[in-house]
């Protein structure tokens, strides 16, 4: 099993935000609600309908996190996925999810890997629909809709660039530096398609097309250098 190098993710902090957010305002729904409710039966004047008007200001706030309440979960059910697959590495390898690298400008990287010789950074996505590039624009299509989404291959990139500095920086400039683009749970994508996303610098792994053993014998491969992940972890994040 990897050494695991745990962390809390700006991802799991907002939806936990959120789901707080939430929760009040559905308690203050109720609460509002039910006293008017009670004292409309005991006696009924025209400033109770303000409880009433209260309520459902708190119900609006309540529903109005739905669709933010969707993305993150789905973005952080999309990570775990990925964490659990990580966790098979071998004892070897170093894994930090949720890290922040750089100076000066920082990025955050869902995951990082060091082993012998060789640096990780991961990317996670996680759609419901159908990964497509079409004239240079990565969209995510569903039966009744298409959506543009950005670049995630960009993203990487300058995540990867960011720890070729840190690591040059550092005395490791015979590392290794990969970049892993993970598409987590029911994100599709048609082998045409597939192929058009390649790129020489990133590997593109689409879980749902079961490629999770390529992803681990990928990030589990030593760079040619003989550099120990504990000094690769080290260079990138600081003792």
């Amino acid at each position: 099993m990897a050494k695991w190098i745990a962390r809390r993710s700006r991802l799991s902090q907002e939806y936990a935000r959120i789901l707080r957010k939430t929760y009040v305002a559905y308690f203050f729904f109720v609460a509002l609600f039910l006293s008017f409710f009670v004292l409309s039966i005991r006696q009924f004047a025209w400033w109770q309908l303000s409880l009433l008007v209260l309520s459902a200001v708190s119900f609006g706030l309540a529903k109005s996190t739905q669709k933010d309440r969707g993305i993150y979960g789905q973005g952080l059910r999309g990570e775990k996925q990925v964490f659990r697959i990580l966790k098979k590495l071998s004892s070897e390898c170093i894994v930090a999810p949720n890290l922040r690298i750089g100076k000066g400008r920082r990025y955050e990287v869902d995951a990082l890997v060091c082993t012998r010789g060789a640096v990780s950074i991961i990317e996670v996505k996680h759609y419901k629909g159908k990964i497509e590039k079409v004239d240079g624009r990565w969209l995510v299509s569903k039966t009744n809709y298409k959506k543009a989404i950005a670049n995630p291959i960009e993203q990487l990139e300058d995540r990867m660039y960011c720890a070729r500095q840190l690591l040059d920086h550092n005395g490791a400039k015979k590392a290794l530096v990969r970049g892993v683009l993970v598409f987590a749970g029911d994100t599709l994508v048609d082998t045409a398609q597939q192929e058009q996303l390649k790129t020489e610098k990133v590997e593109i792994v689409f879980l749902s097309r079961g490629e999770t053993k390529t992803l681990l014998k990928y990030l589990g491969t030593h760079g040619p250098a003989a550099i120990p992940a504990e000094k690769l972890y080290e260079a990138l994040v600081g003792k």
